[in-house]
Order: C-alpha cells, then structure tokens, then sequence
C-alpha cells in the first residue's frame, strides 16, 4: 500500500493491548514493509466502453496525448523510483495496450498492480499483479461495456499466477454473481469485489433525466441506473457469500469488509466543497496521479471524477480502511478485522511467489 495507502504506526501507549494481536501486526508490518505507491495512467485509448467510466468521464482527458516515446518513461519511473516509489498503480484507458510502458515501469518500480480489461494479454515478463475487470456474464459485459470481454479475459489468465478477476458490482447484475464465479474457478483465475461508484458526470447526467445517449450513458439515457441501494447490497452480500461457499478456494473476499463498505452513511466526512476529510487515497506529496503526458495530475485521488459520497471503488476503499488503523484497536474483534483486511489486502495485490517481502522505503 502505498503512503495513502500504508497502515499507520501504532501509538506507544497501545503497545501493550491486545498482545496476540500486536504480534500478528509487527510481524505482517516486518514482512510487507513500507509501500510507497503513487498512480499512473499509461495509455488514452481503450477497446470497451463501459457505462460511467472513470477515465473517459469529463473533458480533462482530451486534452491530453499519451506520450509514445519510451525514453521518456524511462527516465520518467528512474525519477519516481529515485523519490521513493516502489508500487506503481497501473491503470488508463487501457494500459495492456502499451506493454512497452509496463516494461520501462518495472526496470525502476519493484512491484505493481495492473488493471486491465483483459482482452489483450500482457506478456509472461510482465511481472506485476493483473486484475481484470469483469462486469457480469456475457449479456451484462455486452450492455454494461460495449462489447463482452470475460470469456477471452478467463482463457488469456487462464491458471495465469499473476492475475485475479474483479467483479464490479452493481444494480443490474447481481444475479450473474453466481456463473461468473463458476467460470473463474473453472479457468483457476480468484475472484473479488468491488462496487460501481459512479462518477459526478454520470450523477448530473441521471439527475436531469439526460436522455441524450454518449459512448458511455447508454443504460442512463434509457432510463436504467446502476447505482445501489440498501436492498441491492443485501442481495449482492448473499450472492457474494454463495459464490464463496460454493467456490472457497476460487473467492477472495472479507465479508467483514463488504459490511463496512457498503454501510449505509457511506465512507466518508465531506467537507463543504463535498471532498472527504478522512479518504485513505487523497493525493500528498509523496503519493501522486500522472496523467499520459506525465504531467502530475491535480485532483483530488487517482480517480478525481468520483462523486465521493458514492464511492465504493475497492482500490481506494481499501486504502481508506487501512489508514484508519487507529480507530479500529479499541477492542479485539475490530483489530482482528483490520488485520485480516490488511491481510486480503496483499493477497489481492502482490504477486504470489513474493506475496510479503520487504519493500525498500
């Protein structure tokens, strides 16, 4: 994790509570160590287009142009390693369409995280987690994304060490929970979760009605929304635990933490301006978002156009989670959970033959 995303050090006076508990701590703080990450988009192109997506959301994208010449990001990641970086959060557009980029990245950055779509599989040198995004079963990826991306998705990973499936959840398809759990543990690739969060675009856009159609409002302009309610998480909890029973070796996920995401008030203290005074992936000066013309993105997290009341993304959200260690060593059972939350953390992204090694600070 990185300094936005790093668990802060246990006061002193703390040191002597929960003794089992502590021991677990320092020995999973010894063996992860000290992960200072920052977030790069790396490509502006895509071949899906997903309803409310992150990075094609506004107009800032446009006006920038992905740089194409790698001694560029050579020198680029050289100078982020040389400030400290040593996890890379690789996202885009679609970043398996510049594996070039991955490469010069991993020449400097140690260890990373991928998200990708998976239609396009990144070469075996390639040494970063990979975590490709599903949507649903065949007929949701086709209405939800532009174009059905799982199946080819599951047989490039397929047994692949490196990468586990991300299915973003939300209102309209919940009940492929169940076949696409099935297809992942068929083709050996792990399951997670995480929650569609929609973006300040896509919320303006459904609160006047728009029924103006774009590459990426095609559900909203008829009148279909994605976002959950209460009623929608309970379901999409059952469903996520029957997936789990049904698959244990195939699904990870903490349904501890499913419960803290999606409570009812939401994550976040808003200040006025509607931006959260306690999110765990703010930007700082050590953990920063570059865009694809490497300049230093100035918004507020890695996703800036996220409407924060509504955030669930998982990225971030287990960021925030693991920033608020504090408040959750009042008693055994919420430290447990945090640590166990930690724990799921690095088994979602690190890679697996060095799940928790050291990391130079």
């Amino acid at each position: 994790m990185a300094e936005g995303t790093s668990p802060v050090r246990l006061r002193p006076a703390r040191e002597d509570q929960h003794p089992r508990l502590q021991a677990r701590y320092r020995a999973m703080r010894s063996r992860i160590g000290t992960i200072v990450s920052s977030n790069y988009d790396i490509s502006d192109v895509c071949n899906l287009t997903c309803e409310g997506c992150l990075y094609f959301s506004g107009l800032a994208y446009k006006a920038r142009r992905e740089v194409k010449a790698m001694e560029r990001w050579d020198d680029f990641f050289a100078n982020e390693a040389g400030r400290g970086v040593n996890f890379g959060y690789f996202a885009g557009a679609e970043p398996s369409l510049v594996p070039d980029v991955l490469r010069a990245a991993q020449r400097s950055i140690p260890r990373g995280v991928v998200f990708t779509n998976g239609i396009k599989r990144l070469p075996a040198d390639i040494r970063y987690r990979i975590h490709i995004s599903l949507w649903g079963d065949t007929a949701d990826a086709a209405a939800l994304r532009g174009a059905s991306n799982g199946e080819k998705a599951l047989r490039n990973y397929s047994g692949d060490a490196r990468a586990l499936a991300v299915y973003t959840i939300n209102r309209t398809n919940i009940d492929s929970i169940a076949p696409v759990a099935d297809a992942c543990a068929a083709h050996g690739v792990p399951l997670t979760f995480s929650y569609f969060s929609p973006t300040d675009d896509y919320l303006t856009r459904l609160a006047i009605q728009s029924t103006e159609e774009s590459d990426y409002f095609r559900l909203g302009a008829q009148g279909v929304g994605l976002i959950m309610g209460r009623e929608d998480f309970e379901r999409a909890s059952r469903a996520i635990t029957a997936a789990s029973d049904r698959h244990p070796d195939t699904v990870r996920y903490n349904m501890a933490y499913d419960r803290w995401v999606t409570r009812p008030e939401g994550l976040y203290t808003l200040d006025d301006q509607g931006l959260p005074l306690d999110c765990g992936n703010r930007l700082t000066r050590k953990h920063r978002h570059y865009n694809v013309d490497l300049s230093e993105n100035d918004g507020k997290c890695c996703s800036p156009n996220i409407d924060c009341r509504e955030c669930r993304a998982y990225a971030q959200s287990y960021a925030t989670i693991l920033n608020r260690l504090r408040s959750f060593t009042r008693s055994d059972e919420s430290f447990e959970m945090w640590l166990d939350v930690w724990a799921s953390w690095a088994d979602l992204f690190l890679l697996p033959e060095r799940p928790l090694t050291p990391a130079s600070t």
